[in-house]
Order: C-alpha cells, then structure tokens, then sequence
C-alpha cells in the first residue's frame, strides 16, 4: 500500500485494469496507475459508511476475481 491520507495506491497481484473494472461495477470510483497499481479516489468529506462500503466492495471485487483465476486455470 502506498500513499497519504486517504489517497491510497495498492499494488495489484492481478492487472489493475482488471481490478478498476470490478470496482466499477460495485460503483467505486479507482483508476490504474503506474507499476500494476489501483489509486482509491474517495470524496474529500467522506462518512466511515461510506469506507465500509468501499472496503466491502474492494473484498468483493478481490473474491470474483480470485474465483473467476481458478475457474480460469481449472478449465486449462
């Protein structure tokens, strides 16, 4: 994890784009950055509900593509 404050990057085992893609679709705004990385873009004035919620949809997002991996290697 990198980064101040609430502006925060982590370092993706699986392609970032992958991982902004699955956020998006939970509705969290991330973008790529540099060396396989997601930057977290929360609001300036932000309610802990609201990080839970992030946070739940980050863990959400994490399991489908864990899942999505191992059917993936499975069907190989």
């Amino acid at each position: 994890m990198r980064g101040k404050g609430l502006l925060i990057g982590l370092k993706c085992k699986v392609t970032n784009s992958d991982l902004v893609a699955a956020m998006r679709e939970r509705r969290v705004l991330v973008v790529g950055g540099g060396d396989n990385t997601v930057r977290i873009l929360p609001p300036l004035i932000i309610e802990e509900a609201h990080i839970r919620e992030g946070i739940a949809a980050l863990h959400d997002a994490c399991r489908a593509l864990s899942k999505a991996k191992v059917k993936k290697e499975t069907a190989a």
